[in-house]
Order: C-alpha cells, then structure tokens, then sequence
C-alpha cells in the first residue's frame, strides 16, 4: 500500500480534493462477515447461519461469488424473512450484472437437468452504497456494524458495473444517525484504488456531479 496522498498547499486544491460527490455511487465491502449457501435458486437464497442486524422487509447491497470461480459480482437485495432465533434468512438477489446472472443460470442449469447433482456454494458478504465520498473519506449509510469512532478498519471499494476494486485502511471518525451512517478518513490507499477514483470522477463530471 501507498501512503495517504498529501494535498499540495493552497486552499483551491484543498477545496476540489475534500470536494465531496454523491455520485456514482461507491460499494464499500467491510469483508467482516462472510456467508455461505448452497440453498439458493438464480435471484433466490436461504441462509441457516445468520447473525446479521438486517430486519424483515429489509433492503440491502452486496457482493457475490459463486463457488471457485475468481470474480465477484455486485448485487441488490431483499431480506424476505428474518429468524433470528434459529439464524436464518430468506432473501431474494438481483446481480448488477448480465455477465453474473448468465453465470448463475448456467450454474442452475445443471442442477435442473440432473437433480441429484450439487448447486455450487454462494459466497457473500454485505457491501454498503456511499452517501457521500471523496480522496479523503467516505460516509456510508445503513451501517450496522460494531465499528467504533477513533478504530482503524481495512476494505475494499467497488465500482458499480466494472470490475475494479481497490483496498482501503481507513479509521471511523463520526457516526450520523439520521442514515445510521458511518463517517470515515483514508489513512491509506493502492494504486488501483486511485485509478477507480479516476474512473467515479470522471463518471461524476460526465453527469454533472
């Protein structure tokens, strides 16, 4: 990892670097928490080992994978039935991309011409969307974790349909109530992470952000 750039001297160049965009919206994955399923249908799963905070009727964001395959898809979704008591969760998905729904389907496919063969297991863990960022932090909204105010953290952030990723250290400074929010400052970041920042930028300018 690199250091934490340094904004040059001068208050313009503070200005544009700590300017905060609201879009596109960025995906941080906290990578606290991984599930695991091999209970699930294209755009259907059931967990029997849930311990998350996410309520009945809930929405949500996440990041998927799909048994040894390498990549790693975005997705929305919606947490049917929460049981608590015996740890499980019903919830229904919608990945961000065609490339990954293909790829469920395929998966399925094979599962649907011979029944007895085994579904590959699904892989996720939750990703929440930006409020708010910019090169020295973000804001995140629907956080319910058990990150405290001064506690350094590690990450990665995702770009919304590509598939750059970067890794982050960062260390919470506020919580916002009002969007059970979670304020916090890069304390350092790689390459890749710099070059998908260009990318958002660049997306934000293009729509007027």
């Amino acid at each position: 990892m690199i250091g934490r750039p340094q904004a040059k001297a001068g208050p313009a160049r503070a200005k544009v670097r700590d300017k905060r965009l609201n879009m596109p919206n960025l995906f941080i994955d906290l990578r606290d928490k991984v599930y695991r399923t091999k209970t699930w249908a294209p755009g259907k799963l059931i967990l029997s080992d849930y311990e998350g905070a996410l309520a009945t009727g809930e929405d949500f964001s996440g990041v998927l994978k799909i048994g040894g395959s390498p990549k790693v898809f975005l997705f929305d979704g919606h947490a049917a039935r929460v049981d608590y008591i015996n740890k499980k969760m019903a919830a229904s998905f919608e990945l961000h991309s065609s490339e990954g729904q293909e790829l469920l389907a395929q998966y399925y496919a094979v599962k649907e011409t011979n029944p007895a063969a085994d579904l590959p297991p699904l892989l996720f863990s939750l990703a929440y969307r930006t409020v708010n960022w910019s090169l020295s932090g973000f804001l995140i909204g629907n956080y319910a974790g058990k990150l405290k105010i001064g506690q350094q953290f590690s990450g990665m952030i995702r770009l919304d349909k590509t598939t750059k990723a970067g890794f982050f250290r960062a260390e919470v400074k506020r919580h916002v109530g009002a969007v059970r929010g979670l304020g916090a400052q890069f304390l350092s970041l790689t390459p890749e992470t710099f070059e998908m920042f260009e990318i958002a930028m660049k997306k934000s300018e293009s729509a007027g952000g």
